[in-house]
Formats: structure tokens, C-alpha cells, sequence
């Protein structure tokens, strides 16, 4: 579950290990473009996220709030939108309707 606001984004899921994960970040934009009624672009996702330990990298056993960063790409048809992002080991798909 998670909200964006603008280019800032924050969320909460269940990540791969079964914990409880947070992040907050801002999104900026390479490239957009519309046709008809949608909306697509690609950009970055940088910020901060907490759940996760040395399964997922060595030092994050002792930090409990890790940095992330990676590539988005996004599609927007009217109310409901596509994000498929790819940051440090994994492809997230994720599914939005947006107010």
C-alpha cells in the first residue's frame, strides 16, 4: 500500500523475507510523453527503506534504514497506472488507481 504525492513517493509491503518493509523517496522523470488518453514515461526512484538484513546485502545487518535506488518505467491509462521498476536484485510490478 502506498501513496505518491507529486514526484515524492511512500509505501509499505511485505517484502521477500516476509518482514514488514517501509520506503520514502521522490521519483524524477527522463522522458514522458502521452497519446490519447495515457500518460507513460521512464525515470529513477531514489530514497530510503527499512526491513531488510544481510540476506539482502552484508552490511545491512547493522543498518536498519538502507538507501535504494533504480530505474522506473510507468504507463497511465486514465485512473489506473502500471509501474514496473527495477532496483538492486529484483523487478517490482506495481498497480495503482490514482485520484
Amino acid at each position: 500500500v502506498g501513496v505518491g504525492v507529486g514526484q515524492f513517493v511512500a509505501a509499505t509491503f511485505i517484502n521477500s523475507y516476509d518482514e514488514r518493509s517501509f520506503i520514502a523517496g521522490i521519483e524524477r522523470y527522463w522522458a514522458r510523453g502521452s497519446w490519447s488518453f495515457t500518460e507513460f514515461g521512464v525515470g529513477y526512484r531514489v530514497g530510503l527503506v527499512t526491513g531488510y538484513d544481510e540476506r539482502l546485502v552484508s552490511w545491512a545487518e547493522d543498518i536498519p534504514v538502507l538507501p535504494f535506488g533504480g530505474i522506473v518505467g510507468w504507463f497511465d491509462a486514465g485512473p489506473f497506472a502500471l509501474d514496473v521498476y527495477y532496483v538492486y536484485r529484483a523487478i517490482t510490478l506495481e498497480t495503482a488507481v490514482r485520484f
